[in-house]
Parts: C-alpha cells; sequence; structure tokens
C-alpha cells in the first residue's frame, strides 16, 4: 500500500511540475516584427487632424488613459501629444513595441494594419497637424 501512496505523490508532484512549467513557458512574450517601410507613405500624406486624430479617439483617448488631466499624456489635442512625438516615445510603443493600446484597454485592443500603416506614414512625413 506504501508503494501506491508513493507513486500516487510522485506523480501528483510530477502533474504539478509539468503543469507549471508548461505554464511559465507559454507566457514567452512573443514579440511581432517590426512594421516594414511603407513605400506608399511617399505619396500618402496624413494629417494629426484628418487621419489620425480618428485613430487617437478609438484607441487612446479615454478616460483612464490618454486623456486630458492624466499623467500618461493628453492625446486628446495635436499639442498635447507634441512632446511624445518629439521624445520618440509613441513611435517606439506603437509601432515598435506595439503594446498600444494594451490589453486592458475598454476600447479595441489592438490598432488594424491600416491604422498602422497611416500612423507609420504621418510620423515618417514629420506628424503634420493640418
Amino acid at each position: 500500500m506504501n508503494k501506491t501512496r508513493y507513486f500516487f505523490a510522485f506523480s501528483l508532484c510530477f502533474a504539478c511540475f509539468a503543469t507549471i512549467f508548461s505554464s511559465i513557458h507559454a507566457c514567452t512574450y512573443a514579440k511581432q516584427p517590426p512594421v516594414e517601410p511603407n513605400m506608399a507613405c511617399d505619396t500618402l500624406m496624413p494629417t494629426y487632424v484628418n487621419d489620425v486624430k480618428p485613430i487617437i479617439d478609438a484607441n487612446c483617448s479615454y478616460p483612464g488613459c490618454h486623456a486630458a488631466g492624466y499623467q500618461s499624456g493628453d492625446f486628446t489635442t495635436y499639442s498635447g501629444m507634441k512632446s511624445r512625438l518629439d521624445g520618440g516615445q509613441f513611435q517606439l510603443r506603437v509601432l515598435q513595441i506595439k503594446d498600444m493600446p494594451p490589453s486592458y484597454a475598454s476600447g479595441p485592443k489592438e490598432l488594424t494594419p491600416e491604422e498602422l500603416a497611416i500612423l507609420e506614414c504621418w510620423l515618417q512625413n514629420g506628424y503634420p497637424e493640418q
């Protein structure tokens, strides 16, 4: 009977270890490849007012994130975004790391390829306001 108990205890410990190990292994961060330069940026000239603001309003500038008065930056206006644009933080987080919008966002959890292309061209063209 003791052999059965030891075998059961060993099996249970092994199953727990295997579950924990596979869970940790499954949680590795799968970094997406960087956005390739878009050749259409020579002809596509997005502006903040016409093209970018609707993307920002839908994905970023809501209470608790990038709305007026929040420490993470006010993306409700062009002037509110300017320091993040000049410092490169916007490009880093949105186009390179691609962790914006965050998984806890109340709206969309990721930007569409079209939205990413608009933002990339906007940044490559010097992020014009109008």
